[in-house]
Order: structure tokens, then sequence, then C-alpha cells
């Protein structure tokens, strides 16, 4: 499949993209892994914009964490858009919203040898966690990068706050 949705409230959010990325590196060659909310909308340009003519043109793709522009970054003002932006791969002091991220198979599996075989903080299991997950993979000289010609809809449904299970 080339996407799998993780519905349990058993283990939050932070565990439900752990289950999704372990089950990614484990049945799929996927050399990218994408980690997005539920209330966004992929498109073929979005993905060639995001991948193709993005991440894979980073010379140190393996230690970075990509995130798109987008309409919906609350709080996130350096990737607010309405729309794409001219072609610009961005080194970020800041960080990158959680609604939708990249990163290599590489920087994955990096991570988690240095982390105890773990991807995220399974502490902070609902909102914050990319900022918690983020600070920790700072430490491990993995940088943000935001990809200004890459741009995607966030409809902000927010149902991990509202979800009846939480």
């Amino acid at each position: 499949p080339s996407h799998l949705r993780i519905t349990s409230d058993v283990p939050g959010l932070t565990g439900a993209w752990e289950i999704g990325v372990n089950y990614a590196l484990e049945t799929t060659d996927a050399e990218i892994i994408i980690i997005s909310n539920d209330d966004v909308v992929f498109s073929d340009e979005f993905f060639r914009q995001f991948i193709s003519n993005g991440i894979d043109h980073h010379p140190q793709k393996d230690m970075r964490i990509f995130g798109p522009l987008s309409n919906g970054q609350e709080g996130y003002f350096w990737q607010k858009s309405n729309m794409p932006k001219p072609y610009r791969l961005e080194e970020s002091k800041n960080m990158v919203n959680g609604f939708c991220f990249a990163l290599t198979r590489n920087c994955i599996e990096m991570i988690k040898s240095q982390n105890n075989g773990l991807l995220f903080d399974h502490t902070k299991k609902w909102g914050g966690n990319e900022e918690v997950f983020q600070q920790n993979i700072k430490s491990f000289g993995v940088t943000p990068v935001i990809i200004h010609h890459a741009w995607l809809k966030h409809y902000k449904i927010h149902g991990w706050k509202t979800n009846k299970l939480r």
C-alpha cells in the first residue's frame, strides 16, 4: 500500500507514527518516508516537488528532516504560505510542522540505532510530539529543511483533538 492509517487510541499519535514507520521499513523498500496527518490531500505534483525536485537533490538528505509550505501552519509562520514559492531548499533554524514531514530510511535507521530502537519519544502521545522529536534528533545532528516549492493543503480538521477514543 502507498499509505497506512493507524486509528487506535492506545499508542497515541506518536505511537501511530512509530507503527507506521516500522511498517514501511519492514514491508517496503521506500527510501523516503512521509509522516502526515490524515487531513491533507496529496497530488502527483506535490510528490514531484517535495521528493523528486526537493529531498532527492539535497546533498545531506540522510541528516535532514524535510517539511513543505502549507496554508495550515499554526505557529509555524516560516512554513505558512497560500501557494508554492520559487525553487528553494532552506536549511532552517526552526522546526518543521508535524502535519507533514519526511525523513530518509537511512536517517530513520540512524536515529533508531542511537535511540534504543525507537524513533519517537512515547511520553508525549498527542500534541507537541513533533517538537520533542525534533529536539531529540537535533542531538544526533539532524536539522530541518523547508522545501519552499512544495506546497500542501492542510485542512486542519484536527481529528486527533476531537477523537472520542482520546
